[in-house]
């Protein structure tokens, strides 16, 4: 994906250390093995179309293990209403902020 690769190399230039993970499985794996809150993740950016590929748990799992993470969502899809309603749905992201 030619958006990300851009925004990988932003991140690099800027000097941020950067993990990326090629699935869910693999996040959720390295996120498993953070085991100090100096380890914590500042920001974690994610594809909204992972939200049905288990993206949700991970999502919670985040917020509930590392209260001050950021959590951004990136989409370089333009069906808003997708999104919405992906982040209203049950499994979803119940309490998230929709802008």
């Amino acid at each position: 994906n030619p958006q990300v690769h851009s925004l990988l190399e932003y991140l690099l230039h800027r000097g941020c250390r950067v993990t990326p993970c090629g699935s869910i499985s693999e996040a959720d794996e390295i996120l498993q093995n953070v085991t100090f809150r100096s380890m914590a993740p500042d920001t974690v950016i994610m594809s909204a179309h992972l939200l049905s590929e288990g993206g949700a748990s991970v999502y919670a799992s985040i917020a509930e293990r590392f209260p001050g993470t950021k959590l951004i969502l990136m989409s370089c899809d333009h069906d808003i209403d997708w999104l919405v309603a992906r982040l209203e749905s049950p499994d979803g992201f119940g309490n998230s902020t929709t802008v």
